[in-house]
């Protein structure tokens, strides 16, 4: 048994799935056609998470709604926040962004959780953090040894 999120596009449900997976990787997606051959859904996988995207209807995606990258290196952040902006996406504070199709996603460092909790300096990381549309991780590093 596992999880499956659904995303629900008007007809751009393959488009998003390819797209996903060529960022992250993950297997080809399974496309499901009605009688008519047009998509209906498209099944996919991409860093362990199970997705279902579905055509039917334009519904826009809301930011109660995102999903966490958690990302080891910089060059990791910088890769898959250009990839996920491309040329229709828009960078917002604090490491998210919405895609072009309008899904919101936050590309942080794994380490951001223990930076914030610090009991020292998680509020020198915070204050950092808040300054950021894109995440340095140098920053939020200086920022954690400040006493």
């Amino acid at each position: 048994m596992h999880l499956t999120t659904t995303l629900w596009f008007a007809t751009e449900a393959e488009r998003a799935a390819d797209r996903y997976t060529e960022i992250f990787g993950g297997p080809t997606p399974t496309v499901h056609r009605g009688p008519d051959g047009n998509v209906l859904a498209v099944e996919f996988t991409v860093l362990g998470c199970h997705f279902t995207a579905m055509n039917g209807a334009r519904v826009a995606p809301s930011e109660a709604i995102s999903f966490q990258v958690p990302c080891d290196t910089q060059e990791h952040i910088d890769t898959f926040t250009d990839a996920l902006i491309g040329e229709a996406g828009e960078q917002q504070a604090c490491g998210w962004l919405r895609d072009e199709f309008g899904v919101s996603w936050q590309i942080v460092p794994a380490e951001l959780p223990s930076l914030l909790s610090h009991p020292v300096w998680g509020g020198h990381v915070a204050a950092e953090l808040l300054s950021m549309h894109r995440i340095d991780i140098r920053r939020l590093l200086a920022a954690g040894h400040v006493e």
